[in-house]
């Protein structure tokens, strides 16, 4: 009963591997995440894929990485996507407090296919807080090290919540 006809594939893939456990058994685990996404149909702006943020390619803005309407360059989304990301957390102090080292990359096209690839690499914290339930909180530096013309980036992004997409 809508306005618009259009279908929406995602995949995913998510893989852990504990690479060393310390005398306080805590770990240091490394992360890895590929994701390919296809839209086909009337697909409103809305509905369509952005790039950047936590859980996408950090150190781009939130929507930041987006094909663009000229002259506006105002970000429409795209009909594909492909996001590889790698994270090595490890600990720092307690099981509250651990370290991460991430690189992330991908792209978000028009059409199937990468015309601008970008990547971006940082490091952050983790922090959780168990006052009211295990509340995690993630600060993240990344410094783009591959962008489009039209990106917007950004250095630090915060969040409450998970963490690792």
């Amino acid at each position: 009963g809508g306005d618009f006809d259009f279908s929406k594939l995602i995949g995913q893939v998510t893989h852990y591997k504990t690479l060393r456990t310390d005398t306080f058994d805590r770990k240091t685990v490394w992360a890895s995440n590929v994701e390919l996404g296809y839209i086909g149909g009337d697909v409103p702006v809305f509905e369509r894929f952005y790039g950047g943020g936590i859980g996408s390619i950090r150190g781009f803005d939130y929507r930041g990485i987006s094909p663009r309407q000229d002259p506006s360059a105002t970000a429409v989304g795209g009909r594909f996507e492909t996001f590889v990301g790698n994270e090595v957390s490890f600990p720092l102090v307690g099981k509250s407090l651990r370290g991460v080292t991430f690189l992330d990359m991908g792209t978000v096209e028009e059409d199937v296919g990468v015309t601008e690839w970008r990547a971006a690499a940082g490091l952050g914290i983790r922090l959780t807080i168990d006052y009211f339930g295990p509340i995690p909180m993630a600060f993240d530096f990344a410094w783009p090290i591959s962008k489009g013309g039209d990106d917007d980036t950004e250095v630090f992004s915060f969040s409450l919540g998970a963490m690792f997409k």
